[in-house]
């Protein structure tokens, strides 16, 4: 949430020459209909360690400032993405996160996110902005009167002038058109931003060729209004237009890759895993292992891509090529997995199926503890047996020094599979003690 300001103030500001020329350069460089644009945020997070290095995040793209759309592609935390900016609508190709709802991208409406974050204003002040840099280069207005005069600088090849300026948020405002002069000063309402500290550089006709701002947040994390820790302490911004009149080529994403943001975190909220909850999926959380040894914890479920299996996740699972076949043969009804784990030494998953007959059960069963023996090709792999089970298969896997115990359990159409990592899969104890209550809970 921190970030949807800051690229609007950073993407936007831009100044150049005394006052008169940085009020100027909004209106000189957004008449130019589009450009290149590159960013640069470096996030100071809030917390006691001032001497923290900075997050960075890069973006590079091109924007039309007459329709308020672009394509840019972003680079944060060693991950490269596509972003598509239609309006006041964000699209972002993230495939691992979208799977979540079985999509490649996320679109990010801001009134749902404004819902999400809790403050109200929020979204009128990013729908009108939103990474739109002709919105946010309005606050160049409020540059105050002492505008200093740094130095000459060439920026790819263009000739400009290097200015240091105190932004004025208010000021801003008042200069600002009449339909963006409320939002302009949610900035300072919602944020407590009174001035933006500003470098810019403004080439021979008057145009924004690069801005840089410092934005503090200190004063809205007092103000009660943010959760603690959801802000930055600061965020500094560098934004440069260039190849100003470059062609802007803008595709939708088609809707069915398309998932909403408030779909992703509501999935996230509810422990929905990445499949979808239904009432065949939430009739197997009694059937899950209720008892594991002491010093596991139970994760959320949406921890490790657990939770509901719908028939999609249990395809997606799975990975062969003809999963979608085998699995409506079986006559696969719905799933639940479950997660639990001690310190960094153990893991315990819970995977419980269930099938529309005993026969499905037994065939998926046994399909994956093959599947487990090819894939294991090379470890140590060794039988496990569990006593007074009908129906139990397990085997033991030692790779690289950690052991991995497996064990599949069949019972009136359910199917369990309990996997434990660590040290409790070196002997039989834990696994076999799972495999009985698992077979007691089928009963």
């Amino acid at each position: 949430m921190a970030a949807v300001p800051a690229v609007v103030l950073a993407a936007a500001c831009s100044s150049a020459g005394p006052a008169e020329r940085v009020a100027a350069a909004p209106a000189r460089t957004v008449a130019e209909g589009s450009a290149r644009v590159t960013q640069r945020l470096e996030i100071v997070a809030a917390g006691p360690d001032e001497g923290a290095e900075p997050s960075v995040t890069t973006a590079e793209g091109t924007v039309d400032f007459d329709d308020h759309e672009g394509t840019m592609t972003v680079s944060a935390a060693g991950e490269t993405f596509d972003v598509v900016i239609q309006g006041t609508t964000v699209y972002q190709h993230l495939p691992e996160v979208a799977a979540a709802a079985g999509r490649e991208w996320i679109r990010i409406d801001l009134d749902e996110l404004a819902e999400a974050v809790g403050v109200d204003g929020l979204a009128e002040l990013v729908q009108s902005q939103s990474n739109d840099p002709s919105a946010g280069l309005q606050y160049l207005r409020g540059a105050s009167d002492a505008v200093r005069t740094v130095g000459k600088e060439s920026i790819r090849g263009a000739r400009t002038t290097w200015y240091e300026a105190t932004v004025d948020v208010e000021k801003a405002a008042a200069g600002a058109p009449v339909a963006q002069q409320e939002t302009i000063r949610s900035v300072k309402e919602l944020f407590g931003i009174a001035t933006i500290p500003t470098d810019v550089w403004i080439d021979g006709d008057g145009r924004v060729r690069r801005l840089k701002q410092s934005i503090d947040y200190s004063s809205a994390g007092h103000s009660g209004r943010f959760p603690a820790g959801s802000l930055p302490r600061r965020m500094d911004v560098t934004v440069e237009f260039y190849d100003f009149g470059t062609p802007v080529s803008v595709t939708i994403p088609p809707a069915e890759e398309v998932a909403g943001y408030g779909e992703i975190l509501d999935r996230a909220r509810k422990g929905q895993g990445s499949g979808t909850a239904t009432p065949e999926t939430d009739a197997l959380v009694p059937r899950l292992l209720a008892e594991v040894p002491a010093g596991y914890e139970q994760q959320p479920d949406n921890v490790g891509d657990t939770g509901p299996s719908d028939f999609e996740k249990a395809v997606r699972d799975e990975g062969s090529p003809d999963a979608r076949r085998v699995l409506e043969a079986d006559g696969f009804v719905a799933g639940y997995q479950r997660l639990w784990t001690r310190d960094e030494d153990g893991t315990i998953i819970d995977f419980v199926y269930r099938f529309s007959a005993p026969g499905g059960a037994e065939h998926y069963r046994d399909r994956t503890l093959a599947s487990f023996r090819e894939e294991t090709e090379g470890a140590q792999v060794s039988e496990l047996s569990v006593p007074d089970v009908p129906g139990a298969r397990g085997v033991r896997i030692v790779e690289d020094d950690e052991h991995t115990a497996v064990v599949f359990v069949v019972r009136n159409g359910f199917l369990g599979q309990i996997v434990v990592i660590g040290p409790d899969a070196a002997t039989d104890a834990v696994p076999v003690a799972l495999a009985r209550q698992q077979y007691e809970r089928f009963g």
